[in-house]
């Protein structure tokens, strides 16, 4: 899938996302510009003579509806005004009728940097392939490292001051490593006076000619922007999060390009959307999310305190190369559609929450769960489909549904948790990995596999091709197709066989394929005949 395509490209399916209540974009709204040719911070911002910086860009537009249009070119947000380096913090309330659009102009691929380069000719040779330079030439502390062809330099860390740190140049004994270390080697805090950048490159590197990218900051803050529009822009090397949108609704975010984002100390994420309703993600691609402290933090698409008056959909995207979760990840997230996704590579391919506590003295919930998750690909996850634990039993909210996906190669496919008994779980290929469903009981004994029965689990109409069906960690029980129907009488109406599906990343199934017309298609309102996959149409 290239540049956000979508799944359904080379076979039918069921439409992908709600379409955004956006009205037309009047052709009376303003229009400043942006570029790189040409260009004046204190010029007319037309486009033969744009405006240079986004700073100046969006002062030029002050309120919705405007529109800032972004012309080809490779802009370097470290290089901008000294008063937006540290990124834009702005409100752009609209309404469907009246918004802002930041977009790229018609035809363009506008790169947006926020990294500072340092040519690899430029760091002092040490010696026993030991390389260093000034760090000074950043305004920030650094917390990832790629080469300019995106090949990512694994940082090192350390034990030294606060809980994650840059580690001391001794550490750095493994190839394709960096570090920020002073003068003697120790690792260096925050600031990057008498401190170096340490890097044991790869091997193979030619450091006369190579580019490294250096992080340093992220787009910007977008507070309380309803129905902001984000179209068509890449943007790359950001800290701790490409952009940021908090208490903004009806948000759409279309194809754009997000990728090589990382975070020391706290959380990383491409796409940080915090308390939104009615927000469409559709057909972007977003790639190579890191955080220091492991997986956990790690996020790609990602909702919080989101959903809990309309519904948010992410659709036809293509998420890869996240080291923790691609879609949704932190607490309070309810009724996410997630509609012919694309999600490979990554840990977790759809973590739903756990609940989350806010507001004054913690007293409000915000509950997790009412995700729909259907026609997605997960390709070589860890898990395809997670659930974490709520803060209670969470029986008042809609179960979550997942139909209509195929997992090939994920290690588990499904893996509820006893806070989420009752998912529906239909129409899914299972193909490679380990274990289809595999069901959290966090140790304890008495959520047997009948439990999970009584309360709610409904899985049916699956085809596995390979892995077991379903493993109950507390209890160490391993079940194959035979096995599950003898003891529990499930998945009545499933299928152990080969699939026989045609390559990625469409993996539509061939002609003589079991998984044709074979589906449940009670799970859509208007068919009569469906296919197991997420090409539920498939002839």
């Amino acid at each position: 899938m290239e540049d956000g395509g979508s799944l359904r490209d080379g076979g039918s399916a069921r439409p992908g996302c709600a379409e955004p209540t956006h009205g037309t974009v009047g052709d009376d709204w303003p229009e400043v510009f942006l570029g790189v040719e040409n260009c004046d911070d204190e010029g007319p911002g037309s486009r033969l003579e744009p405006f240079c910086s986004f700073g100046r860009a969006m002062i030029a537009a002050p309120s919705a509806g405007y529109i800032v249009t972004v012309l080809d070119g490779t802009y370097r947000l470290m290089s901008q005004p000294s008063e937006f380096r540290g990124g834009l913090s702005l409100v752009r309330a609209g309404s469907a009728d009246t918004y802002f659009v930041l977009r790229a102009d018609e035809g363009a691929t506008p790169v947006i940097l926020g990294s500072i380069p340092i040519a690899g000719a430029d760091f002092e040779d040490l010696g026993d392939g030991l390389y260093r330079a000034d760090a000074r030439v950043l305004k920030n502390d650094p917390k990832g490292m790629w080469t300019a062809e995106g090949t990512r330099v694994d940082h090192q860390l350390g034990s030294g001051p606060g809980p994650r740190s840059h580690a001391d140049r001794a550490d750095l004994t493994e190839p394709g490593t960096w570090t920020k270390a002073d003068a003697s080697g120790i690792g260096c805090g925050g600031d990057n006076a008498g401190c170096f950048v340490y890097i044991r490159p790869a091997l193979g590197t030619n450091m006369d000619t190579i580019i490294f990218e250096l992080t340093q900051r992220g787009l910007g803050y977008f507070g309380a922007s309803d129905y902001f529009v984000l179209r068509g822009l890449t943007i790359n090397y950001t800290q701790p999060q490409a952009f940021f949108f908090e208490g903004a609704d009806h948000l759409l975010i279309e194809d754009n390009s997000v990728g090589y984002t990382a975070n020391g100390n706290d959380n990383s994420y491409s796409m940080r959307l915090w308390n939104t309703n009615g927000t469409i993600v559709r057909r972007n691609r977003v790639h190579d999310s890191r955080y220091w402290g492991g997986a956990v933090n790690s996020h790609g698409i990602t909702f919080m305190l989101s959903g809990n008056t309309e519904t948010n959909w992410v659709c036809d995207n293509e998420v890869f190369d996240i080291d923790g979760n691609a879609i949704s990840s932190k607490g309070g997230s309810s009724n996410l559609n997630v509609v012919g996704n694309y999600v490979r590579d990554s840990m977790i391919g759809v973590l739903v929450p756990e609940s989350r506590r806010t507001g004054p003295m913690r007293a409000t919930v915000m509950m997790s769960g009412n995700y729909t998750i259907r026609e997605n690909v997960f390709e070589n996850c860890d898990v395809g489909v997670k659930f974490l634990r709520g803060l209670d039993m969470q029986e008042w909210l809609s179960a979550s549904r997942i139909y209509n996906n195929t997992f090939v190669g994920c290690e588990t496919g499904i893996k509820p948790s006893f806070d989420h008994p009752r998912p529906l779980v239909r129409n899914n290929i299972f193909q490679g990995g380990t274990v289809a469903l595999e069901l959290y009981t966090g140790n304890q004994s008495e959520y047997t596999t009948g439990w999970w029965l009584s309360h709610g689990l409904d899985s049916d109409y699956n085809l596995f091709d390979g892995p077991l069906v379903l493993r109950n960690q507390a209890l160490d029980e391993d079940l194959n197709l035979a096995d599950y129907r003898a003891s529990y009488s499930g998945e009545g109406a499933s299928l152990e066989q080969d699939a026989q599906l045609g390559p990625g990343p469409n993996y539509q199934p061939l002609d003589g394929s079991p998984a044709l017309r074979a589906g449940d298609p009670s799970v859509y309102t208007d068919l009569d005949t469906v296919s197991i996959g997420h090409l539920p149409l498939a002839e």
